[in-house]
């Protein structure tokens, strides 16, 4: 069955990709990415540097566990981290980016409102370089 998009039908299945080891080309990716200037980054790289920028502890952070980061102070994170990130300060734009890039936001629970991806782990870069922009017909499928 397709949607109007002409897009199949499909629900989103969460791996778990924690204990995938990272290959050679997942390695030469990492030193591509890091060669390029911050601006030119792409999503994960830089959302990577934000969640390790200790001056922004309080403003954007990882969840403990390490599977999902959170808008922790919307008001400074427009001010400071947007700017000086994205060269914007509108957060619903940076919302549309994330989930262009396949993130979900956690609906209920400890985690609400915090966002996730089965590749964006913390400590885990070589599984953040196989991320992708997702295309129309993959964004925003149903979960099961």
């Amino acid at each position: 069955h397709n949607d109007s998009n002409g897009c199949s039908d499909r629900y989103y299945v969460y791996k778990d990709w924690s204990h995938d080891p990272p290959t050679q080309c997942d390695l030469n990716a990492i030193k591509r990415e890091r060669a390029l200037h911050p601006s030119a980054q792409r999503l994960p790289s830089k959302l990577n540097r934000m969640l390790g920028d200790p001056a922004l502890s309080g403003v954007i952070a990882w969840k403990p566990h390490g599977r999902s980061w959170q808008i922790e102070d919307r008001n400074e994170f427009r001010r400071r981290v947007l700017p000086a990130y994205f060269q914007h300060s509108n957060v619903a734009s940076f919302i549309r980016l994330v989930n262009a890039w396949g993130f979900r936001r956690v609906q209920a629970g400890v985690d609400y409102d915090s966002y996730y991806h089965e590749l964006f782990l913390r400590g885990k870069l070589h599984l953040h370089v196989r991320m992708r922009r997702l295309t129309l017909c993959n964004r925003k499928v149903p979960l099961e």
